[in-house]
């Protein structure tokens, strides 16, 4: 199985994490799955950001400019959807 890729290492983190977080960035996609346990083989927080945190992601560069209450806003919302994400999967 593919997901079975990422995890076999001892350097590889968070194997049922980053397996979520894969799939949930595949969106069904086969190619894109492939690519995603690629990435995390390389650096796991490459894919685990991206999907558990897309609204943080986007604003990486410019967070700390933030007021400390809109970085919140931004992490609550964040969570939120993948929760959402996970219970209709």
């Amino acid at each position: 199985m593919l997901l079975d890729e990422y995890g076999v290492e001892s350097w590889h983190r968070a194997r049922d994490r980053v397996h979520l977080a894969a799939l949930k960035l595949a969106a069904g996609s086969v190619e894109r799955l492939r690519s995603q346990v690629e990435e995390a083989k390389r650096d796991y927080r490459d894919v685990v950001g991206p999907a558990e945190y897309p609204g943080y992601m986007r604003r990486w560069f410019r967070i700390q400019g933030l007021p400390p209450e809109e970085q919140q806003q931004i992490i609550g919302a964040d969570w939120c959807q993948y929760q959402e994400w996970l219970a209709k999967s």
